[in-house]
């Protein structure tokens, strides 16, 4: 090439490359999919995607065709079921809300159709007209849209749905958008303060966060008999009317109270209390919040109007719950058809009185009165040091399946133990020798 003659500048391959194509080159940078999106899940800055724009000086062009490319692909898929994911960013939900209180402060007298939450969104306007396409759906909403968007009145054809509201505030104060799904089967809900119903007989998994005790009422009256609802964080709104009581034929049941909330407590006592669950066959109780106790004579409440306690209520378990001795005592007594028990110590260790009530009363009585008779599996961890490890050997040891004891049948009770508490029980080695032997007792020891 000649001396002081300028190269000419070739298009680079790339930027030959169709808008609709070099956004699908780009999803592939995006981490966050319909199958990763949980609960837990924070919004974070994608370097990747940033990168990856830099790629091409039309990428910053890409984006605004968006519409354009699901409008095309809405006619060219016909009647194909949609798998619907909408992530709206935390990063553009504060900046919607400015937008609106700006525009409300100029004109308070604009319809909810022509304000900026509804329009800030139009590709689900889009999508919404092929409702009776959408087979799932994720959807993350800002609680202006949320709450102002108009949904359809049926979804035919949807079966999972996962709905998050974005709230200004800790807890969104706007209704869960509510419409006809008679084959929902799996429902995530999450920062709805009042709840709604979807008409659907099918729902065998549902999955409620941050969330009022009115709201999981009304969500569980519409479960199936084998349907699994876990429950993260309940809370009273600051408006609260009551909650009304209702029956569930839900099979399991997990709540989980997580954070520092001063009014879960009260907000999980309420719901304990307004719920009855004659089907229930396992029930899980997890503590993550501190220092707050859980709510005893709620749940004892729900298991004396429930009576699956009675007959089907089987599995049990409790995560740091902090639960005295008696408490525990009086909630186990409710349920004798109890076969699989597992509780996590909050700190204060359980005592031996509480494994020596277990034995139930001497052999000359012939053990008629023993509690939970049909114990066939314990799981035990424990935190503290003072661990009665005389008492519990001796429980176990009583439930001992063998011929003269054919109503015994503990078969397995797995023991974990802090490090600090290994020391003792070298002095009862001998009995724990033979219950291992046995296949009865499996002693685990944690590093802490």
């Amino acid at each position: 090439m000649a001396r002081g003659r300028k190269r000419a500048l070739k298009k680079c391959h790339i930027d030959r490359v169709p808008d609709e194509i070099l956004l699908e080159i780009f999803r592939f940078s995006n981490t966050r999919t319909p199958r990763e999106f949980e609960r837990k899940t924070v919004s974070h800055f994608n370097i990747d995607s940033a990168v990856l724009s830099l790629v091409t000086a039309r990428w910053p062009k890409v984006p605004s065709s968006v519409e354009a490319f699901v409008k095309l692909y809405l006619e060219r898929s016909k009647d194909a079921a949609l798998d619907i994911c909408i992530l709206f960013s935390e990063d553009c939900v504060f900046d919607n809300y400015s937008e609106v209180e700006s525009e409300e402060e100029h004109d308070h007298n604009d319809d909810a159709e022509d304000s900026p939450a509804r329009s800030s969104l139009p590709i689900l306007s889009i999508l919404l007209q092929h409702a009776h396409r959408w087979r799932t759906a994720v959807m993350q909403l800002p609680e202006s849209v949320g709450g102002n968007t108009t949904f359809p009145s049926a979804f035919p054809s949807l079966e999972e749905l996962d709905v998050r509201c974005m709230p200004e505030n800790d807890a969104g104060m706007v209704w869960c958008p509510t419409f006809h799904a008679p084959l929902l089967r799996k429902l995530s809900v999450e920062k709805f303060c009042y709840g709604g119903k979807f008409g659907s007989s099918c729902l065998d998994y549902m999955s409620l966060t941050w969330i009022t005790p009115d709201t999981v009422t009304t969500f569980l009256e519409e479960v199936s008999v084998q349907c699994i609802v876990e429950i993260f964080t309940v809370f009273t709104p600051y408006t609260n009317y009551g909650t009304a009581e209702v029956t569930s034929p839900l099979k399991a049941l997990s709540i989980t109270a997580t954070g520092e909330d001063e009014d879960q407590g009260e907000a999980l006592a309420t719901l304990l209390t307004s719920l009855t669950l004659p089907n229930m066959e396992k029930l899980t109780l997890i503590n993550e919040s501190g220092e707050s106790a859980f709510p005893v004579n709620g749940l004892l409440s729900m298991l004396d109007r429930s009576q699956s306690s009675l007959t089907k209520l089987t599995h049990l378990h409790f995560e740091r719950c902090r639960f005295s001795d008696g408490d525990l005592l009086r909630i186990l007594e409710k349920i004798p058809a109890l076969t699989g028990f597992i509780f996590e110590e909050k700190e204060e260790s359980l005592t031996g009185h509480f494994f020596q009530s277990l034995m139930g009363p001497s052999l000359k009585e012939n053990n008629l009165m023993l509690m939970v008779p049909s114990l066939m599996r314990v799981v035990l961890k424990f935190h503290s040091r003072s661990i009665p490890f005389d008492e519990l050997l001796s429980f176990i040891e009583s439930r001992r399946q063998n011929d003269q004891l054919p109503n015994r049948v503990l078969r397995t009770a797995v023991i974990t133990i802090p490090k600090a508490s290994s020391q003792v029980l070298e002095a009862l080695e001998d009995r724990l020798s033979k219950l291992r032997s046995d296949g009865v007792v499996e002693m685990k020891v944690n590093s802490y």
